[in-house]
């Protein structure tokens, strides 16, 4: 069996105005629907295998993951509930700020697409009038907080804020803060009921795992977790976080199966008609602790558009007589591999231009926001040429990078462009990421 009865026929498209709307709809249709829809069948089959009986999808990734999840637990009765949990980076690691001491500062301070001193605070929630404190505390002009650091300038802005007992302060007070609703929202929904926890979502570093069993300490004795990511770029090497399971690649897989993936792409096919969840507190009305949200809705339309379409192509392949649990096979990911190496390495231009509309943000704070990709010339690419980058990684020079920020999908912008010579934009790209995976991999 193969996935040829949930790809779609090619939408007839009759009005200039239904264009974008078709294109989304099609690789919906065909890319994104088979690849999670393998995905799911992979989770659910692991879970069984496992013993699991309950799972919990993380927002915002997980969110039409766990429809079809749903659709696949009551097609074959596999009597494991799935719960759509809020999850969030940004409220669960700042509630984990006062347990785990200097290991915070690895989430304040990691990299980024784009980072300023306002992004970074922003990374633990500080408002216009805490960051105007911590910044007279450190001698820094309020001013100059949306320049743009490079790692050098980041260094030296971390450094301060390390010396700061003003921003010391304002992250305990904020931890608490935050630790409470945290704790109560969990509790209430289950997490902390005693069973081993069960995770679903995209993945990359595992580091949400990791702050929830730091936050699962203080409410369990000894708690179990699993996690079942797509994939992993690394993990934890304490054992106490529990066990990282992952479906696409995983820290030991080969370097050209990450580079021949793009997580940004990933998230915009899983994109979600809500906002970022930013902390939780308890509702009245609802009696219950409830999630408190943040952000713009600019991809909410195209986001229905997708996750209805895979809800059906789901349903259609569900509904199919000739298929079992228990067929899954890793010819399926297989497939899926090719699906995804196909579009994201080598979209047509409308794909580019269609998707790359999705407005995208990397960091946790969900501060900013652009393009998944656009048209650029050969002298903005030129950026990405491995000696070019090698010449800026070296020289290091003042705090702040060129005023060219990074493409959230290259081959995406590349396609839109239409430019010439594209493979050798490609290779300096490829031969980049593969460089700089080793390098992180020998850490």
């Amino acid at each position: 069996m193969d996935f040829e009865n949930i790809a779609a026929p090619v939408i007839d498209i009759e009005t200039k105005k239904d264009i974008e709307a078709g294109i989304d709809k099609q690789i919906a249709d065909t890319v994104i629907s088979p690849v999670l829809i393998s995905f799911v069948w992979w989770v659910l089959t692991k879970a069984v295998k496992n013993g699991h009986k309950r799972l919990y999808f993380l927002a915002r990734d997980a969110y039409v993951m766990h429809r079809i999840a749903k659709r696949f637990c009551a097609r074959f009765e596999l009597g494991i509930e799935c719960r759509y949990l809020y999850g969030s980076r940004l409220a669960w690691r700042s509630a984990a700020y006062n347990l785990i001491g200097d290991e915070k500062y690895a989430n304040i301070f990691s990299g980024g697409y784009l980072l300023t001193p306002r992004i970074v605070l922003e990374r633990t929630k500080a408002d216009e009038g805490q960051r105007a404190a911590i910044y007279a505390d450190i001698g820094y002009d309020l001013s100059d907080e949306n320049t743009v650091l490079n790692s050098s300038g980041m260094k030296i802005f971390a450094e301060k804020l390390k010396k700061s007992s003003v921003f010391s302060e304002y992250l305990i007070e904020l931890s608490n803060r935050q630790f409470h609703g945290v704790s109560m929202y969990l509790r209430q929904e289950g997490v902390f009921d005693g069973g081993e926890i069960a995770l679903v979502d995209s993945g990359w570093t595992g580091s949400i795992q990791r702050t929830l069993r730091q936050i699962a300490e203080r409410n369990l004795k000894d708690p179990k977790i699993t996690g079942y990511y797509f994939g992993l770029y690394s993990k934890s090497g304490d054992i106490r976080d529990g066990v990282y399971e992952t479906w696409y690649f995983g820290p030991g897989s080969p370097v050209g199966a990450m580079t021949n993936f793009n997580n940004n792409v990933f998230e915009c096919m899983c994109a979600c008609p809500s906002h970022m969840t930013s902390g939780y507190e308890f509702c009245a009305r609802e009696g219950a602790y409830v999630p408190v949200f943040r952000g713009g809705e600019c991809n909410f339309e195209t986001a229905r558009l997708i996750c209805d379409c895979i809800d059906e192509r789901a349903a259609a392949f569900l509904g199919g007589g000739d298929v079992e649990f228990g067929d899954y096979d890793d010819k399926y990911l297989r497939e899926a591999k090719k699906i995804l190496r196909r579009f994201m390495i080598n979209p047509t231009k409308d794909e580019a231009e269609a998707f790359g509309r999705f407005r995208f943000c990397d960091d946790a704070s969900d501060s900013y926001e652009s393009a998944l990709a656009c048209a650029v010339d050969g002298k903005y690419l030129k950026n990405y040429f491995v000696t070019k980058r090698l010449m800026q990684k070296i020289s290091k020079k003042g705090n702040t990078k060129e005023a060219v920020p990074d493409l959230f999908w290259l081959h995406g912008s590349l396609a839109a462009s239409g430019i010439k010579h594209q493979k050798r934009y490609r290779f300096n790209y490829k031969l980049w990421e593969t460089l700089r995976l080793i390098a992180k991999k020998r850490k």
